[in-house]
């Protein structure tokens, strides 16, 4: 290919990996060293030792938290979703360089040894906050070198299809298979700021406050302005109490362009809002208490009909083109 006066390109974490083109070691996962440059440069892993706690006391532990970080990682990132691939890619030249060996020659961790790793050590309650905390050191780096006057902060859920009977799992009717129910919390710069994972047959709104708290006090620490944003799924009164307490808010409905008014704390007014467009209508004596109520608009309403009528008429002409022909 005319390549074979070139010097090999030399990767700054591990100056000993060259890349060359020869056929005596072959990986289809050569990729993860581009990963893995990149992780070097902003020291995302490195750090992974000040919150993951070592719970194993034997002598001979081999596989150290972060090199099975690592693994488990980046064997995401090359698209095998599980672990069942673990003891192929144990013996895989860039898996081996990647999860940090120097030594080329000594393999990575074997299926049961990453499954391990991720069901027993992960799990345990101080990982996982650990885990949190590493991930929202990574947000704030990304955050500190990003021009930003407000953080607006995206709350959804989302489906994890499972197979088998793992425990958790549910059969979830909306989206009509068995699975998990996470919920998930991002910036507007597409920076996740949180998840947490739910079984499948829980609301769509289940947890968001342990969700959202933590990020909210953060970032109120650092006094940033916050607006929050989410789908009718949490148009719910107590996501309203604590919006209108903690948050310059953006009403969490289907416009993402819609205020909610802010309203005094001692006031028994009711604002009645368009489910669909969520224009404030008019306001209510709400006997005592405050909060919003939904209805629909005449506009919203003329523009169902009109859509009813639309789909109407198509299959009115679907039904007489099939009559036809």
């Amino acid at each position: 290919m005319g390549d074979g006066n070139k010097a090999p390109l030399r990767l700054k974490f591990n100056l000993k990996v060259r890349l060359e083109f020869h056929g005596a070691t072959i990986t289809s996962d050569a990729g993860l060293l581009a990963c893995r440059e990149l992780d070097d440069a902003l020291g995302l892993t490195d750090t992974a030792n000040e919150h993951l706690q070592e719970r194993r006391s034997g002598r001979n532990i081999r596989h150290q938290l972060v090199p099975l970080l690592r693994q488990s990682i980046y064997s995401r990132l090359a698209g095998y979703d599980d672990t069942n691939d673990a003891e192929r890619l144990a013996q895989d030249p860039a898996m081996r360089v990647v999860v940090g060996w120097q030594d080329s020659d000594r393999r990575a961790a074997s299926t049961n040894t990453l499954s391990r790793f991720e069901t027993e050590t992960l799990t345990q309650e101080s990982n996982l906050k650990g885990l949190a905390q590493l991930n929202t050191q990574w947000v704030e780096g990304a955050m500190a070198h990003t021009i930003h006057r407000r953080v607006i902060l995206d709350m959804d859920s989302s489906e994890s299809p499972v197979h088998g009977q793992q425990e958790g799992s549910a059969y979830n009717g909306h989206f009509e298979c068995v699975c998990y129910h996470p919920l998930f919390l991002f910036n507007q710069f597409g920076d996740c700021e949180g998840a947490t994972l739910r079984s499948g047959n829980v609301h769509s709104a289940d947890k968001w406050r342990e969700l959202l708290e933590p990020v909210v006090k953060g970032y109120q620490q650092k006094g940033m302005r916050l607006l929050f944003r989410a789908d009718a799924a949490f148009a719910k009164p107590e996501v309203y109490e604590y919006l209108e307490t903690y948050l310059t808010k953006r009403f969490p409905a289907t416009s993402s362009r819609t205020y909610l008014p802010r309203f005094a704390p001692a006031s028994t007014l009711m604002y009645v809002v368009c489910a669909w467009c969520c224009k404030v209508l008019r306001t209510k004596d709400g006997h005592g208490q405050t909060g919003v109520s939904h209805s629909i608009c005449p506009r919203c309403v003329n523009d169902a009909c009109a859509a009813s009528a639309v789909l109407l008429a198509r299959r009115e002409l679907e039904v007489l083109s099939t009559e036809y022909y």
